[in-house]
């Protein structure tokens, strides 16, 4: 017997704001940069825009707002969310 499994999957649009000294903002771009759930902008002054996406909703909510906490990371602005419905099939 096959049951469909529903789940919210999420992409996120952001814009974080590093800090003034390179060396932490070079911290942040460290940190994020081996992150493999986010993808990468390119920097302009100290804003960079990053995707960040999750197969669970709620996973997404903790991991979006989490970037927050990187050392260098000065602000996270939320610009988009998009989040789909995916059904898979279980045995």
């Amino acid at each position: 017997m096959r049951v469909s499994k529903q789940q919210l999957s999420t992409v996120s649009a952001l814009v974080m704001t590093l800090a003034d000294e390179p060396v932490r903002r070079q911290q942040a771009l460290d940190e994020l940069s081996t992150n493999p759930h986010v993808v990468l902008g390119e920097l302009e002054g100290r804003y960079l825009p990053i995707i960040a996406r999750s197969d669970d909703s709620r996973a997404g909510r903790k991991r979006v707002w989490g970037l927050a906490d990187t050392p260098g990371v000065v602000n996270v602005e939320l610009v988009s969310v998009n989040v789909a419905e995916e059904v898979s099939d279980e045995a």
